[in-house]
C-alpha cells in the first residue's frame, strides 16, 4: 500500500476517531451542565485543572517516544516506558492528596477537599495503561487506539445522566473520572498486541529521558498555556462564573482538540519516517501545515460568528453569560491549533526544546490576565490576552524551527495568513451573532466568509492544492477506467 493511500485510510480513522470521542465528552459534558448548577459544574472544572496540573507537571510524552524513536518498535523500550508510567501514577497521586488542602482552600471551596483528595485515583489507575494501542501507530495502524479512547468515552457517556441525577452535584464528574480511567485502562489491555511487561533497560531510558526532560521542564508552560486562564478565573471570580467560561472554553475548543490531535496522530509518524531527508521532509510540512491551516480557518469561521448562540442553545440560557467572550475564544482556539504544526515538526526529529519556548511566549500572556482580572475587566480580556500569547507562540516556534532545522518560515506564515484573514473577516462579522441578527442572517454570514475562505486558500496553499488537483485526476481517471470497461 503507497503511504498515500495509508495516509488518507488513516485519516479517515482517525478522524472519526477523534470526532466520536470528542462528540461523546461534549455530549457528556452537556448533560452533567444542564443537570447540575454552574456552582457545582464550577467546583467540576477546579478539579480538572488540578488534576491538569499535576499531570502537566509530570508529562513525559513517554508514548510519543515509541513513535518518534527508532527503537520505539522495541519491547525493552516499551516495557521500560511502562514502568516510568507506573512509577508516574504513584507519584501523581501522592502529590494530589497532599495539594487537596490547599487547592480547595485556593478556590474558596473547603467542603470539596474530599474530592480533591479522591481525585489521586484518576492518575493512579492511568498509570497502569498500555502503550501497545499507541506504538503500532509506527505501521499507520489506528485503529486499536482509537478504540482505546472511544470505548471509555462511550460507557462515561452512557453512565453520564444516571450517575449525576443519582449523585445531584459535582461529585458525579469525580466518579466519572474515576470510572472512565478505569475503562480506558481495560480497553487498552484488551486492545494490545503484545503482553503487558514492566521492564527497566538503560539503554532505553536513556532515550525516554532525553526526550521528556524538556517536557518536565515544559510541564508548568503547558498547564499556563492549556489550563492558566481557566486557574486565575477560578481563584479571581466565582465558581458559577467559573463553571460558564469552563463550558463554554469545552464548546467551542472541541473542534480545535479534534484537529489537533487528529494532526498529531497523522503527521508526526508522516513527518518522523523522512526526518533525516530534508527535501521531503519540507514536502510533507507544506502540505501538513497548509491542510492544518486550511481546516482552522474554516471551522474558525462559524465559531466566532454564531459561536454565542451555540452556547446558549446548546447549555441553556443560565450560561448565556459567556456571550461576551464567545467570539475571541473561537479566535483563540483556530491560533493555538496552529501551533501544532510546527511543534510536530520539530518533534519529528526529537527536538521537544521548541515547545518549551513556545509555551514560554504562551505563559507570559497570563501577565496580562492577572492584571486584567486584578482590575475586575470582564472575561473577554482575559480570552484577547490568550490570543495574543497563542500569536506570541507561533511566531516563536516557525523562528526555532527555521534556526534549527532549516524550515523556511514562509512555509508556515503563508497559510497561516489565511487563519488571521478568517478571523479578522469573522470578528466584524460577529456582531450578527451577538446582536438581534436572525439564523438566516447568521448563516447567510458564514457561508460568504467560507467560499472567501475556499478561494484565499487556493492562493495560499499551493502544496495542498497540488494534492487536492492530483486526487482529482485520479478519481477522473478511476471513473474513465470504469466506464471504459463497462462499455466495452
Amino acid at each position: 500500500m503507497t503511504l498515500r493511500r495509508q495516509v488518507w485510510r488513516g485519516a479517515v480513522a482517525v478522524s472519526t476517531g477523534q470526532v466520536a470521542s470528542q462528540a461523546l465528552s461534549l455530549t457528556r459534558n452537556i448533560l452533567v451542565a444542564r443537570l447540575l448548577s454552574p456552582w457545582d459544574v464550577g467546583v467540576a472544572a477546579a478539579l480538572a485543572v488540578t488534576l491538569a496540573l499535576v499531570e502537566m507537571l509530570s508529562d513525559l510524552s513517554v508514548d510519543k517516544v515509541l513513535i518518534q524513536s527508532e527503537r520505539g518498535d522495541e519491547p525493552a523500550m516499551q516495557g521500560t516506558a511502562h514502568s516510568v508510567l507506573v512509577l508516574r501514577g504513584v507519584l501523581l497521586a501522592l502529590v494530589l492528596l497532599a495539594l487537596s488542602g490547599p487547592v480547595s482552600a485556593l478556590f474558596n471551596v473547603p467542603g470539596a477537599r474530599w474530592a480533591f483528595a479522591c481525585g489521586a485515583l484518576v492518575p493512579l489507575i492511568r498509570g497502569f495503561t498500555h502503550l501497545d494501542p499507541v506504538r503500532v501507530q509506527r505501521g499507520m495502524r489506528y485503529l486499536p487506539v482509537t478504540l482505546a479512547e472511544v470505548c471509555p468515552q462511550a460507557l462515561a457517556t452512557v453512565a453520564a445522566w444516571p450517575v449525576a441525577v443519582w449523585v445531584g452535584n459535582y461529585a458525579a464528574v469525580l466518579w466519572l473520572m474515576i470510572g472512565q480511567s478505569v475503562a480506558t485502562v481495560v480497553f487498552s489491555h484488551l486492545l494490545a498486541r503484545r503482553r503487558y511487561e514492566l521492564s527497566f533497560d538503560r539503554q532505553s531510558l536513556r532515550i525516554l529521558t532525553a526526550f521528556a526532560l524538556p517536557l518536565v521542564a515544559n510541564g508548568l508552560l503547558l498547564f499556563a498555556a492549556n489550563q492558566g486562564d481557566r486557574a486565575i478565573v477560578g481563584a479571581a471570580y466565582s465558581m458559577d462564573v467559573l463553571g460558564v467560561y469552563a463550558v463554554a472554553a469545552v464548546l467551542i475548543g472541541t473542534p480545535g482538540f479534534i484537529l489537533a490531535k487528529t494532526a498529531t496522530a497523522l503527521g508526526l509518524p508522516i513527518l518522523a519516517r523522512v526526518q533525516g531527508s530534508p527535501g521531503p521532509f519540507l514536502t510533507r510540512y507544506s502540505l501538513c501545515i497548509e491542510a492544518l491551516c486550511l481546516i482552522a480557518a474554516a471551522v474558525a469561521v462559524p465559531l466566532i460568528v454564531g459561536g454565542d448562540r451555540l452556547v446558549t442553545l446548546v447549555y441553556g440560557h443560565q450560561y448565556s453569560g459567556a456571550q461576551a467572550y464567545v467570539a475571541w475564544l473561537g479566535a483563540m482556539y483556530a491560533v493555538w491549533a496552529l501551533r501544532i504544526g510546527p511543534t510536530l515538526a520539530a518533534m519529528s526529529r526529537g527536538d521537544t526544546v521548541n515547545a518549551v519556548v513556545a509555551n514560554i511566549a504562551r505563559a507570559c500572556a497570563l501577565v496580562g490576565v492577572i492584571g486584567a482580572t486584578a482590575m475586575g475587566a470582564g472575561l473577554e480580556w482575559v480570552v484577547i490576552w490568550g490570543l495574543a500569547g497563542e500569536g506570541a507562540a507561533l511566531l516563536v516556534s516557525t523562528r526555532r524551527l527555521r534556526r534549527v532545522h532549516g524550515v523556511p518560515q514562509v512555509l508556515t506564515w503563508q497559510p497561516a495568513s489565511l487563519v488571521g484573514i478568517a478571523i479578522g473577516a469573522a470578528l466584524l462579522a460577529s456582531p450578527v451573532g451577538i446582536g438581534n441578527g436572525s439564523a438566516w442572517e447568521v448563516g447567510i454570514a458564514v457561508i460568504v466568509l467560507e467560499a472567501c475562505v475556499c478561494a484565499a486558500a487556493a492562493g495560499l496553499c499551493p502544496a495542498l492544492r497540488g494534492e487536492v488537483i492530483r486526487a482529482f485526476r485520479w478519481s477522473r481517471d478511476r471513473a474513465g477506467i470504469v466506464v471504459g470497461t463497462q462499455a466495452s
